[in-house]
């Protein structure tokens, strides 16, 4: 439970009770995303976290089995395995009462580490395919490229032959996407970066970009601003149907489509992140 900027402790909460289209999920494993640890040093007042006196549960992704389910709409869920990704109820505990949309059933081929670490990396990388499917993609900006999920999005685009332009703030990590098959990665802090993004995206006829940034930190105010840099070059280009494609929604996406069986044929998706039992 989070108790205040980098004090947080173990400690026995009362459940609520189960609302309408709620269920309760007895937690299995729980990923830790670098998202809680932005949590845990005080940077989640956008979602609730220190607003009210705590403690807070914290933690935003993980996997479990349904044990009680109230309302029509999530009975089939019932001793389903789920995957779990919520940013104000707290998964790191033994037991949690979510909404639908915050739950995927997940499929029985699918180990339980990646089942904790789905929803923030691996369907959010195929929910980003089929949007920019859904937008007739030519190419496509994958901003935060360095992330896991940006990582996943550069391998996944790569196996679906999707060109795909790869930004990075320094060298180093450009390499190391390069060693893992990008084709086209630039750098921000190069002093010719404006100049070699325009050129390389009328050359590959971009006309998607992805905001792969998320909460807001202060390391990630300056991704922000380059994401409105790189609309702004696009713009300049004369591109008359650029989508910008960001994490708004994405669960409600991923649950109501099928993505979560798709994930069962890109297995190369995975990235190990830390996770506990």
């Amino acid at each position: 439970c989070y108790k205040g900027p980098n004090n947080y402790v173990f400690e026995e909460i009362n459940l609520p009770q189960l609302q309408e289209n709620q269920v309760l999920v007895k937690i299995d494993a729980f990923g830790i995303n670098p998202l809680d640890l932005t949590f845990l040093s005080g940077q989640g007042s956008s979602f609730g976290l220190g607003i009210e006196e705590g403690p807070h549960p914290v933690g935003t992704e993980g996997t479990g089995v349904v044990i009680a389910a109230k309302g029509d709409n999530v009975q089939f869920l019932l001793d389903k395995r789920v995957s779990c990704l919520s940013h104000s109820k707290g998964v790191f505990g033994d037991y949690v009462v979510l909404d639908r949309f915050e739950v995927a059933e997940v499929l029985p081929n699918v180990q339980i580490e990646e089942a904790a670490t789905l929803q923030n990396g691996a369907a959010t990388a195929q929910m980003f395919l089929q949007r920019a499917r859904e937008h007739n993609v030519k190419a496509a900006v994958n901003t935060a490229a360095n992330s896991v999920l940006g990582r996943i999005v550069n391998r996944l685009f790569k196996k679906h032959n999707i060109p795909l332009i790869n930004i990075v703030r320094r060298e180093a990590k450009a390499q190391q996407l390069r060693e893992e098959g990008a084709e086209y990665v630039l750098v921000s802090s190069e002093q010719n970066f404006d100049q070699q993004f325009q050129e390389l995206a009328q050359k590959l006829g971009v006309n998607v970009i992805f905001d792969c940034i998320g909460v807001m930190n202060k390391e990630k105010e300056f991704m922000k601003k380059l994401v409105i840099k790189l609309i702004q070059l696009l713009k300049l280009m004369c591109l008359e149907h650029l989508i910008q494609i960001n994490l708004t929604k994405r669960l409600k996406y991923i649950v109501k489509t099928k993505v979560k069986k798709i994930l069962l044929m890109e297995k190369l998706l995975f990235i190990p992140v830390s996770y506990t039992h």
